[in-house]
């Protein structure tokens, strides 16, 4: 029953529809798998790996230089002043 015309519009305009509504959400999602590396979230840290890259001539890869992120200690002082300087 598709190929007839009148059906054949419908469920081409109902197709449009479906690809107008959800086109946006698909492509933010898109622009975010840049993100992952090794199945890994890194985006809140990309700044990181690149200034660490940059200033330590000891790292040379982005697995390194994660590496050497994970491995220094938190606090939540030193966040709160990252987090207000950002905010300047």
């Amino acid at each position: 029953m598709i190929k007839y015309r009148p059906l054949k519009y419908i469920v081409q305009r109902y197709r449009r529809r479906i690809v107008k509504r959800y086109t946006e959400a698909l492509s933010v999602s898109n622009r975010w798998l840049q993100f992952y590396y090794h199945q890994r979230e890194i985006s809140h840290i990309i700044p990181q790996i690149l200034y660490y890259l940059e200033a330590n001539p000891t790292l040379e890869t982005i697995d390194d230089a994660i590496a050497y992120i994970d491995s220094q200690p938190v606090s939540s002082e030193l966040y709160q002043n990252n987090l207000s300087e950002f905010r300047k």
